[in-house]
């Protein structure tokens, strides 16, 4: 070997031992040894050198998460019940949740408690009130049986965590404070745009309201029938918001959507049928008016922070001149009826008359 290749032999080996950067020795990489660095209960120590992880019993929320930092990245697929037990203390049966990779840490493993809802929107968690449960992961320096969490590079993990969690904390509020919503609807140039003071908005739109937190669904809908208890969506006649008593009730249902891992909840009001037409008052257009009260909540009980109504303008439609023809108005011809931009929707074929509507303008 020249003198020049030593010099780069020996470089390069003491940048590696210098910076601590070579793969083997990487921390946090897939090779070594695998064992719990923390855990979000207190652990009062770490797996190291196979060691046993213990946190005693520890007060947590019915909607808490739990979060396990390994010393190696983890091989996912070797993640379970089978591997990271979560049973009733009492009866052994197992919270419905599921576990996730920490998008952010590989290294890290969350076993998160389902939140679902019942027909009449009440919040079920996956962990029982008041109820006590037991955590173990499994390690091979206790001589527990397989299967283990492994790295990716198939290490097994060799220190146990031992711990008990007690549900008494009742439910956390996982974005502090009252939650704010933010509605959204389309118009022909853009499929979402801010609702309050938009004009030009598509009849077909749909209402989409974003909160900013994981709400408590039963005072938004009734996952039964799809209305709201709270919500309502109203056409304002003359556009004078101020004056609601002429305002009218719109028809339509409401369907949700809960991010956990984005902390959102959506809500989306489709209409039965189309938003009548802005008219042709330039002065005074009609207006959809969204009523959001504070009688929404997160699931903590906050109530909405910027409650208070919505409004905003649908498309003004022109309809075109219509020739009668010789004999008078066929109403048995659709040819001649503009079902879809008219206010009221047409009968059915054996009356061949216009039924109640909003909006005005047919015939």
């Amino acid at each position: 070997m020249n003198r020049l290749a030593k010099f780069v032999a020996v470089l390069a080996l003491g940048l590696c031992v210098s910076l601590s950067s070579c793969a083997k020795s990487s921390s946090g990489g897939s090779s070594g040894a695998m064992y719990i660095e923390a855990c979000d209960l207190n652990c009062n120590s770490n797996g190291t050198n196979g060691s046993q992880v213990s946190c005693g019993v520890i007060d947590v929320f019915q909607n808490q998460e739990i979060g396990v930092l390994f010393s190696r990245q983890v091989d996912f697929s070797t993640v379970s019940q089978a591997t990271f037990e979560i049973s009733d203390s009492l009866t052994g049966a197992v919270p419905v949740g599921s576990f996730v990779a920490d998008p952010f840490d590989s290294r890290r493993v969350i076993f998160r408690p389902d939140l679902t809802f019942d027909i009449n929107g009440n919040p079920v968690f996956g962990f029982k009130f008041a109820t006590s449960y037991d955590l173990v992961i499994r390690g091979t320096s206790q001589g527990d049986p397989p299967p283990f969490i492994e790295s990716t590079a198939g290490t097994k993990n060799s220190g146990r965590l031992l711990c008990t969690i007690l549900t008494s904390l009742g439910i956390n509020d996982p974005v502090v404070g009252p939650p704010i919503s933010s509605t959204f609807v389309s118009t022909s140039l853009n499929p979402s745009v801010p609702a309050n003071g938009a004009t030009g908005v598509l009849l077909t739109s749909k209402v989409t309201i974003v909160f900013n937190d994981l709400m408590n669904i039963g005072t938004l809908v009734v996952p039964g029938t799809g209305t709201s208890p709270t919500i309502t969506v109203k056409l304002d006649p003359d556009g004078n918001v101020a004056n609601t008593s002429d305002q009218v009730t719109l028809q339509g249902t409401y369907t949700f959507l809960l991010d956990q891992l984005a902390l959102q909840t959506t809500l989306v009001f489709t209409p039965a049928q189309p938003f009548p037409s802005a008219g042709a008052s330039l002065v005074s257009p009609r207006k959809i008016i969204v009523n959001l009260p504070s009688t929404i909540k997160d699931l903590k009980g906050n109530s909405l922070g910027n409650a208070g109504p919505v409004a905003f303008t649908p498309q003004s439609v022109s309809f075109p001149a219509v020739t009668i023809p010789a004999g008078g108005e066929q109403f048995s011809d659709l040819a001649n009826c503009d079902q879809d931009r008219t206010g009221a929707a047409w009968g059915e074929t054996t009356s061949d008359q216009l039924t109640p509507g909003f909006g005005g303008g047919s015939g």
